[in-house]
């Protein structure tokens, strides 16, 4: 029978899930490091999300979209409105430090959702930003400075007309490689002609909403601005470069990217594991600490994503193993039949080494509402 290392080999996403190899007399075996010592299960680990926890987040995350769409009517911010802002970015920053993934979990599938707004994009990419901020270590002050600019970023967009972030079918620009955005740069929406414009003009139209508001910072406000901007200059609206660019835009940039290559309302809609290589197959763009950070975070296979295993099982993942990105907590939900099962099945991937992810599949391939897969 042919050893796990062998297994592994020929699959090259695998490799790296390798920690080290130490050779015997005999043969060649797998060790994790010391501090990850993999013993004997004692007994089966609840390793779900607390439905209490993930209730309460769908709630907040429908009321961050009606917030919005608050927003989308208002010429600009009045003091209300604001002060409500603050207490639900607050809030949302509690629940996210306290329970670690929720969030993930439902940005992830909610980009999935055929019916995404403007408002979801943007409500998505303010929850992978905190999620970001965490994985930096920044305190409560500062992951309330970053999800004000996150939940604020592209209110802009919220009154203009629908479309204008699809591209010219004819541009050489709108497929590269990965048959998605941009050939040369992942720098958002370059749109040429009228409509380009006015697309790169939003940053503009979410400062123009915050006029009436005293309270948003000079840092708050040049974040916002500089949203749509990459390190290496290839962003809008200025093509700044490097530290020029607010730490806060830096993190929003990233979270957008990401957002925007598995949101259903695009074309060419990729799986999140794809969406994290393309990112960093386009690191000249981000900053690598935040690309750690990011990945640290949302990791390769995100909470809340679905996967098949080797054994033809269907899964979803519900926690992470920052040191073995590769073999995440996963409960089980078909089995290798397509049949579904009434019992959950929890599996640390990381301790059943025989078992391993084989690919990232989306709801609509096991018929499986995105609704649905929250409850799970």
């Amino acid at each position: 029978m042919p050893s796990i290392a062998r297994r592994w080999k020929d699959d090259k996403m695998r490799e790296s899930d390798l920690i080290r190899h130490k050779k015997s007399s005999k043969d060649k075996q797998i060790f994790e490091p010391p501090e990850q010592k993999v013993e004997p299960p004692q007994k089966e680990e609840k390793l779900e999300i607390p439905a209490i926890g993930m209730e309460q987040f769908v709630e907040f995350y429908s009321k961050g979209i009606e917030i919005l769409h608050k927003i989308s009517e208002m010429e600009s911010l009045d003091a209300t409105t604001w002060q409500e802002i603050l207490d639900f970015i607050s809030e949302v920053v509690d629940i996210t430090v306290e329970i670690p993934g929720v969030s993930v979990d439902v940005a992830i599938n909610h980009s999935g959702h055929p019916s995404l707004t403007r408002a979801h994009n943007i409500m998505d990419v303010f929850l992978l930003a905190i999620n970001i901020g965490i994985g930096l270590g920044y305190s409560k002050d500062k992951l309330i400075g970053l999800g004000t600019t996150a939940f604020l970023h592209d209110i802009g967009m919220l009154n203009l007309p629908e479309g204008l972030e699809d591209r010219d079918e004819k541009s050489p620009t709108r497929t590269g490689k990965f048959g998605r955005k941009r050939q040369t740069d992942l720098s958002s929406e370059k749109s040429t002609g009228e409509q380009g414009l006015v697309l790169r003009q939003h940053p503009i139209y979410s400062l123009q909403k915050l006029e009436g508001i005293d309270e948003v910072t000079d840092d708050i406000k040049m974040a916002i601005y500089q949203g749509h901007e990459r390190i290496d200059g290839s962003g809008y609206p200025e093509g700044v470069k490097g530290k020029e660019i607010h730490e806060y835009a830096q993190i929003i940039g990233i979270a957008d990217t990401y957002q925007t290559l598995t949101s259903s309302s695009r074309a060419g809609k990729t799986l999140p594991h794809e969406a994290m290589k393309t990112i960093i197959n386009y690191r000249k763009q981000f900053n690598p600490k935040i690309i750690k950070a990011f990945i640290n975070q949302v990791s390769i296979y995100p909470i809340g994503s679905l996967i098949q295993l080797n054994n033809s099982e269907i899964a979803k993942i519900i926690d992470t193993n920052k040191n073995s990105p590769l073999r995440p907590k996963i409960v089980v939900l078909f089995d290798r039949n397509g049949k579904r099962l009434k019992d959950k099945k929890t599996i640390d991937l990381r301790k059943e080494l025989i078992v391993h992810i084989k690919k990232s599949i989306t709801p609509d391939e096991v018929g499986i509402d995105v609704s649905d897969i929250l409850k799970i």
